[in-house]
């Protein structure tokens, strides 16, 4: 009897001696983050989950107020496309040396549970942006019941420990903080999430990698893990046809991309197309639309891509092609457009800069892009840019290394700056680096058709005697073109 008494005060004392574990707030989370991303205290905005008000029981006393060092101006960044700025931060940027003390909220502080405490990671690791364009996938009926914070859960590299952050709504424990400092110091060093996404035939793929940049820069060439957001669209040709639509063709000189996309029936993806001079948006090089010739003459030293809705196509090298003018080779093509540089031809990588502002080649900067796959498909897409914390954007090397890796045989440059965007099935699922995230007008778009209309025809998308040939301008020998007005799209 005596012995079972001892072993019960033992157990007792034992249990005793035992620290109670708690739960977590979101500022002591923050805290460890802005511990292993010092650069992550200039993200000001919140996670991606409802603030929840405190229960009684969790009614503790507030932790002391955090002081936060705002994120660094971005440096000056002249591009021939705009002035860059980073509009992420709720208040306007401020100098490295200035210092904002955050006052502890009103409310009590909530426990966090499993899915919030990563929601937070997420949010201090500079992905909340590239989440909210996740979340649009609800609106597809096969991604209605899937959530952003799963998306990148199941896909994430390097992965969580196991239930580090499952089940979503359990509280999340102060006995799993050491997995989950461990967890974000190997995210500070890599981290990616690539998942392909496929709705009526059409395939998308979403890569997110990187963590906000240690300087605060966007050109800072010296940083490892640069934060990137990377969407591309890939067409089955002998499925989905893809067409030139103007804004002209709809009776204005130059509209958003959305606009081009939503005023046609049947488009289900689109894409910024080649460059444009200032003012009306007159388009530059030739341009061909469902057979009419809209712009006739050739420029030279430019790179670009035709194509018909047969399945043929034909990237053209500047190298090699100095003109397609009276070439019978090109009648058979509907579709015609220049942009450039050439990225890769033949599955060789191309130097030659085609004679383009060296500031746009050799900065980090919004991009678009359409490449060809070995099996032939073809590949449209957008490097979204210009913020040291969402995504950098990348130089014409960085673009040329990226699609050499993704062992594209062929891929050509597009427009960039705040003209990349893209449009998917109703929803814009890039980040335009214009004021507000808006929309640059642009003069013409790539329009990818759903299968139904694909089969029925594409049709003209205006009579033949609407359709005007561009007059001849004078093109300036660099790419020094402003663009300056915007328009915001709702959704």
């Amino acid at each position: 009897m005596k012995k079972k008494f001892l072993t019960i005060f033992i157990m007792l004392f034992c249990l005793a001696s035992v620290s109670p574990s708690h739960a977590v707030t979101r500022q002591e989370v923050e805290h460890i983050m802005h511990t292993i991303l010092p650069s992550s205290k200039g993200i000001t905005g919140a996670p991606l989950f409802e603030p929840r008000v405190a229960t009684p029981a969790q009614q503790e006393a507030e932790p002391e107020p955090i002081t936060i060092l705002e994120e660094e101006a971005l440096e000056d960044d002249p591009y021939s496309y705009g002035t860059p700025q980073d509009y992420e931060a709720t208040t306007p940027p401020q100098s490295a040396e200035a210092e904002t003390n955050v006052q502890a909220p009103q409310q009590q502080a909530v426990h966090l549970t499993r899915q919030e405490v990563f929601l937070t990671c997420l949010n201090k690791m500079g992905w909340t942006p590239a989440l909210a364009l996740l979340k649009k996938l609800a609106w597809f009926g096969e991604y209605a019941n899937t959530s952003p914070a799963g998306i990148v859960l199941e896909n994430i590299k390097p992965a969580p420990p196991t239930a580090l952050f499952t089940p979503a709504d359990e509280t999340f424990p102060d006995t799993d903080i050491a997995k989950l400092t461990e967890w974000a110091r190997a995210c500070a060093n890599n981290v990616k999430m690539e998942s392909n996404f496929t709705h009526k035939g059409g395939t998308i793929c979403i890569i997110k990698s990187g963590v906000p940049t240690a300087s605060g820069k966007v050109q800072d060439m010296w940083a490892r893990n640069v934060p990137l957001f990377v969407v591309y669209y890939v067409q089955n040709q002998k499925q989905n046809s893809a067409l030139v639509a103007t804004a002209e063709q709809m009776g204005a000189d130059k509209l958003p991309l959305s606009a081009i996309a939503k005023g046609t029936k049947g488009a289900e993806f689109a894409v910024n197309g080649g460059y444009f001079g200032a003012g009306k948006g007159q388009i530059i090089g030739v341009l061909r639309s469902n057979g009419n010739t809209l712009r006739q003459n050739f420029w030279r030293n430019r790179s670009g891509f035709a194509w018909n809705n047969k399945g043929e196509h034909v990237f053209f090298d500047a190298r090699y092609t100095q003109s397609i003018t009276g070439n019978p080779a090109y009648d058979k093509y509907t579709e015609i457009f220049q942009a450039g540089p050439m990225l890769i031809f033949a599955g060789q990588l191309c130097s030659n800069t085609e004679d383009i502002n060296i500031n746009v080649l050799g900065k980090r900067h919004p991009r678009s892009f359409v490449a060809e796959q070995p099996d032939g498909t073809i590949v449209w897409g957008v490097v979204d840019g210009r913020s040291a914390s969402h995504s950098v954007g990348m130089t014409i090397d960085e673009l040329r290394d990226f699609c050499k890796k993704r062992n594209f045989i062929n891929a050509l440059n597009l427009d960039g700056g705040g003209s990349s965007s893209v449009w998917w099935s109703g929803h814009t699922f890039s980040r335009p680096c214009n004021q507000m995230c808006s929309e640059r007008k642009i003069p013409y778009a790539i329009l990818v058709f759903d299968a139904q209309t694909s089969r029925e025809g594409i049709g003209r998308l205006a009579a033949p005697s609407f359709i005007k040939v561009a007059p001849i301008i004078n093109v300036p020998k660099q790419d020094d073109y402003k663009i300056e007005d915007t328009i915001e799209i709702p959704e």
